[in-house]
């Protein structure tokens, strides 16, 4: 069996510091902070589906997938956006 990266691989360690740093604000308020929303639109993670020819990322499942496991190892709640 082949081992997979860690989900750590996947982001910068200066997004998981802000994300990180905002979890319990947007744990207590049940909605993403400010920051964190700048982040997923500043990553274009809303567009990761989305063709190449129309501005998105178009990438493939195990792409958005090792994406979406790096966020909820940063922070479950930030995962399930």
């Amino acid at each position: 069996m082949e081992s997979a990266d860690h989900p750590s691989k996947y982001l910068s360690n200066d997004l998981v510091i802000v994300l990180r740093r905002d979890s319990a604000e947007a744990e207590n308020q049940r909605q993403l902070t400010p920051t964190q929303l700048e982040i997923i639109h500043s990553q274009q993670w809303l567009k990761i589906l989305l063709p190449k020819k129309y501005s998105g990322l178009e990438l493939s499942i195990p792409e958005i997938l090792r994406i979406e496991e790096a966020l909820a190892w940063v922070d479950g709640s930030t995962g399930g956006w």
